[in-house]
């Protein structure tokens, strides 16, 4: 790579790297985290799947033009890792995204199938996931971590686009298209 090749790779990087971290990170992540700090429950955990879904369209393979199911589980199976016995699958967290950002609701076709447990939410719980064998159907998830593991999956994310060039490319034209905000001064 010339110089100003590398030149303007660097600027690139960097612009896809402002366009990231202001669309995602501060328009996601951090209103979030804002909202759950100001009681807003609902409002935390649709913005964290709204950001579950945006990650998981920047980051899909070059030739789809859609983000879908797959990849939605894809992004959360790779990036958003609980650590904890019991923890909701990547199918079970599309099924409750779809459950609240469709229907407001816990249930899902996959909850209704019996293919995913019923995830309710809990705030400041002592356990990311908390478990009961009398009710193997419903796993209740606190919203903290799964915003402290959406933050964790941004940071991986970022990692893996930045290591790849060609990755760094697709992200920064698919960013083009997500919401910004843009202050005047």
């Amino acid at each position: 790579m010339s110089k100003s090749q590398d030149a303007a790779y660097k600027a690139l990087l960097a612009e896809t790297d402002s366009l990231f971290h202001g669309s995602i990170v501060k328009g996601v992540l951090l209103d979030a985290t804002l909202a759950l700090k100001q009681g807003r429950h609902r409002a935390a955990v649709i913005l964290t799947y709204s950001g579950i879904d945006a990650i998981a369209s920047l980051m899909r393979p070059a030739a789809k033009d859609r983000v879908n199911r797959k990849d939605f589980i894809g992004s959360v199976d790779k990036y958003l890792i609980f650590g904890v016995d019991g923890a909701p699958t990547g199918v079970e967290l599309y099924s409750a995204r779809c459950g609240i950002l469709h229907a407001y609701s816990v249930e899902s076709d996959f909850t209704k199938q019996g293919k995913a447990r019923q995830i309710g939410y809990v705030n400041f719980a002592d356990k990311a996931v908390l478990n009961d064998p009398e009710a193997p159907n419903l796993v209740l998830l606190s919203i903290r971590d799964l915003i402290r593991g959406f933050a964790k999956g941004l940071q991986q994310s970022w990692k893996d686009i930045e290591a790849s060039p060609d990755l760094v490319r697709l992200v920064h034209q698919r960013l083009q298209l997500l919401f910004q905000e843009f202050r005047q001064h």
